[in-house]
């Protein structure tokens, strides 16, 4: 009777033991797959993808990715988004990564982790020069690092860009981090720049698109968007927004309305402010917020001027907000947040 009473304790004791085992591995791997540095060769890395891998070898790694979607600058962006905890962008042209970015929580780039590191300790550790030289296609270019300083910081090391953004909000920490080769950090023209050759100028325009190709592109930077915000949300312990398309045509037409009338502003001579272009369209809502980005070089950007700008974020993070619609053309966003 006494060893048929021991023998499920054993076999308790030793389940016990394997799941925290099993547990204790899963946290480590998940802990090294998010902060790991280096790859297998020594190449900086962000979830063990470095720069230059190949298109196998990201889907190797990660498998294949959530969405595709085409870049203003040539490059196709791999979206991963399935766990908006370990939200990843990958930038492929040619096959290879040519660009990465993160907002993850807990991602870190050597010592520098996203929600803990402040811009005070990476200054402390990092010398941050107010210009920055690069060398591209046989060409010098010099970019200004000190107008873009308050919300990013640019490093450049074996020839890898490296940005880290900011939230100003909460304590001037690290809160996002993209890697990016120098070909990619000239031709997205996201920092002032001037150059200097000898003998051709450099190419740096970014491709011709067509205008299927261009819908693509603002289709992508819709989605991005949407996916970066409702990760803040989530950083945050909000509910996740709602993807709403009928509001994404009103934040659309409002955007289609300022670039074909060059204005930038809630208020338009023709629709009035937000909630009277959602009564004109008979929205039902109960309270409506509006974000705009003009001029940024992708979603990932008018993403980082939003959270770092009070009104703005305050849309992103209110409570009561349930949906939200997108409508980017050209050089426009415009965000459409409803509670109703």
């Amino acid at each position: 009777m006494n060893n048929f009473q021991k023998k499920p304790i054993r076999f308790v004791m030793a389940t016990a033991l394997l799941l925290a085992f099993i547990a204790s591995v899963w946290i480590v791997h998940q802990h090294i797959t998010v902060e790991r540095q280096r790859n297998a060769d020594g190449r900086l890395s962000l979830f063990d993808i470095s720069i230059g891998d190949s298109e196998k070898e990201v889907i190797q790694r990660l498998g294949l990715p959530d969405r595709k979607e085409l870049s203003k600058y040539g490059y196709e962006w791999w979206v991963y988004n399935q766990d908006l905890n370990r939200y990843l962008q990958i930038g492929l042209e040619r096959n290879r990564v040519v660009t990465m970015f993160s907002n993850s929580t807990g991602i870190q780039w050597k010592d520098i982790m996203a929600g803990e590191t402040t811009q005070k300790d990476i200054e402390k550790n990092y010398q941050i020069d107010e210009a920055v030289t690069v060398t591209f296609d046989g060409a010098e270019f010099l970019l200004n690092n000190a107008n873009e300083k308050e919300d990013r910081i640019l490093l450049v090391e074996e020839n890898l860009a490296v940005e880290i953004y900011f939230d100003i909000l909460a304590g001037k920490t690290a809160h996002a981090i993209r890697l990016q080769n120098i070909d990619t950090l000239v031709k997205s023209r996201g920092y002032h720049m001037t150059w200097s050759y000898n003998k051709r100028p450099p190419s740096i325009s970014a491709p011709q698109l067509s205008e299927q190709e261009l819908e693509q592109v603002h289709e992508g930077i819709e989605k991005q968007s949407f996916d970066l915000i409702n990760t803040m949300r989530m950083q945050n312990e909000l509910p996740l927004l709602t993807w709403d398309d009928e509001l994404a045509v009103l934040a659309k037409n409002h955007s289609v309305d300022m670039s074909q009338n060059r204005f930038f502003n809630h208020s338009s001579p023709r629709s009035g402010i937000a909630a009277d272009r959602l009564k004109a369209a008979g929205y039902p809502f109960q309270r409506v917020g509006e974000n705009l980005a003009y001029a940024h070089s992708d979603a990932i950007d008018a993403y980082i001027a939003w959270i770092n700008s009070q009104g703005h974020r305050n849309h992103i993070l209110t409570k009561e907000y349930q949906k939200i619609g997108i409508g980017a053309i050209d050089e426009f966003i415009t965000a459409k947040f409803v509670a109703n």
